[in-house]
């Protein structure tokens, strides 16, 4: 599994994250409804299964991690998150 980088766009105000990776020569998009101050969600990209923690406390941060491992040996993917402040 070969992931560069997960975008994560966040709608602050419809609770909705979408979700883009490029995994091997794919590209896949998908979208998570999430609460806070504290959120895990499980998705699927592929045959890849992730993990997704979205957090505040003080400041806003969407982690993405493997879900076979529970993000031991990788530890987080590199995410980049844009806040979308429109629909």
């Amino acid at each position: 599994m070969a992931i560069t980088k997960f975008y994560v766009d966040v709608n602050p105000f419809t609770y909705v994250a979408s979700i883009r990776a490029k995994i091997g020569k794919d590209t896949y998009e998908t979208e998570v409804d999430y609460t806070l101050p504290d959120f895990w969600a499980t998705f699927s990209m592929g045959e890849d299964v992730f993990d997704i923690h979205f957090d505040y406390d003080g400041e806003f941060t969407a982690e993405v991690f493997s879900a076979e491992d529970n993000g031991v040996t990788q530890g987080a993917f590199p995410t980049k998150i844009t806040l979308k402040l429109k629909d």
